[in-house]
């Protein structure tokens, strides 16, 4: 009786499943936005939808993919940061500031803050620049890890570096971030290249970093969580693959007046999502100026100008 129980309890998960990866494939092109905007950089047929529909045919096939793929990736980076274990000590609250001091950034001013993390927010250490601090978190990253390996104390030293490296990039951070500002605040695959670029670059100080400051064995014991959490930013997720919010709000000017750009801006506002506080206002108003422009564009003859629309130039 509790194996047919049982079967019946994985099957209706299998179910489940399946229907997400159902749902994540016909997205793209039967999706909430599609039908309330359509596709390409106005409604009807343009020339963007040339390059529109294949992109989206792209993006059913591989957002299922990536679904699937989730759960392994965090398990093998879960193995692969077991193997710094085996060598040296993991950094706390209390002495990451051995890290700081190695790294030889105890000039900045004001110095990075540290604090152990925790609660239903906690998604691993991780480096903040809205407050200039690095969330130091115990836990495993996949459901497997948490499950059979317990938690995992404090931030390995490529970890530390690695997020140390994000809040003290210099000039070679300065230029991801333009990239980043002069494409869309959030969402996308414009905030991906930008993204990537900029981890490429932190895992590659600090894993020299570590080789320096923590010596060879620590160095090639984290060789191998460098190679899959940096497999984990070259494969893009989800909110990737999708239309970034400029490009929606364009969708939506296209056939508004845009008087609701207000209520639009002072969302962005409240959400705070990735912006920063002091110029949260000035970053909403240009987003939404963007796409303003843009969906003008959108609406003329021209169809050089529904392509810059689409492409957001």
């Amino acid at each position: 009786m509790a194996n047919g129980k049982q079967r019946k309890i994985t099957s209706s998960k299998n179910l489940t499943t399946s229907a997400k990866l159902w749902n994540l494939f016909k997205e793209p092109f039967t999706g909430k936005s599609v039908k309330e905007y359509g596709m390409g950089a106005k409604k009807g047929f343009d020339i963007a939808d040339i390059i529109d529909v294949p992109l989206r045919a792209t993006k059913s096939i591989a957002s299922p993919l990536i679904e699937l793929t989730q759960e392994p990736r965090a398990t093998a980076v879960d193995l692969s940061l077991m193997l710094p274990t085996l060598h040296g000590k993991p950094y706390t609250k209390e002495t990451a500031h051995e890290a700081v001091e190695k790294k030889g950034i105890t000039d900045d001013a004001p110095s990075i803050a540290f604090k152990k993390g925790g609660g239903f927010m906690n998604r691993g250490t991780s480096y903040s620049g809205l407050d200039d601090q690095v969330t130091i978190s115990d836990q495993q990253y996949s459901e497997y890890g948490k499950k059979h390996w317990g938690t995992k104390k404090g931030a390995e030293p490529i970890t530390m570096y690695e997020e140390l490296s994000h809040g003290r990039g210099g000039k070679a951070k300065e230029i991801t971030h333009k990239l980043r500002e002069k494409g869309n605040i959030k969402g996308g695959f414009s905030e991906y290249l930008p993204t990537l670029i900029e981890e490429l670059r932190a895992k590659g100080v600090a894993l020299k970093d570590v080789f320096k400051e923590e010596g060879i064995t620590e160095g090639l014991l984290s060789v191998p969580a460098v190679a899959l959490t940096t497999l984990g930013y070259a494969i893009p997720n989800q909110g990737q693959l999708k239309q970034s919010q400029e490009t929606k709000y364009m969708k939506q000017y296209r056939d508004d007046d845009g008087g609701w750009g207000g209520k639009r801006g002072q969302w962005l506002l409240d959400a705070g999502f990735g912006l920063h506080k002091e110029s949260k206002w000035d970053d909403a108003n240009k987003m939404l100026n963007r796409a303003k422009m843009r969906a003008a564009m959108a609406q003329s003859d021209n169809p050089i100008k529904h392509l810059r629309a689409y492409f957001g130039i």
